[in-house]
């Protein structure tokens, strides 16, 4: 996969991509959330007081696909993901 681009917010993220040549896009998506999320999280879990206790969770549960055709759809896309976080 190719990532053409790309913005992280709090609790979940956009992603445009080019079509996998291995792999489901399931399984890439798992891998993404689970590394992040494992390192973020033990990070919290080291810094964590009373009054700032540890997150359990980084990312909205699932996520959500759309396939894009064609050269104009690429560049609404990118423009919806780059604008409105």
């Amino acid at each position: 996969m190719v990532v053409l681009g790309y913005v992280v917010m709090p609790e979940h993220f956009h992603l445009l991509l080019s079509e996998s040549q291995e792999g489901s896009l399931s399984a890439v998506m798992q891998a993404l959330k689970l590394s992040f999320a494992r390192r973020v999280l033990a990070a919290q879990r080291r810094a964590a007081t009373p009054d700032r206790p540890e997150a359990n969770r980084i990312w909205q549960s699932r996520f959500y696909d759309f396939n894009v055709w064609s050269e104009r759809r690429r560049i609404e896309k990118l423009r919806y993901m780059h604008r409105t976080p």
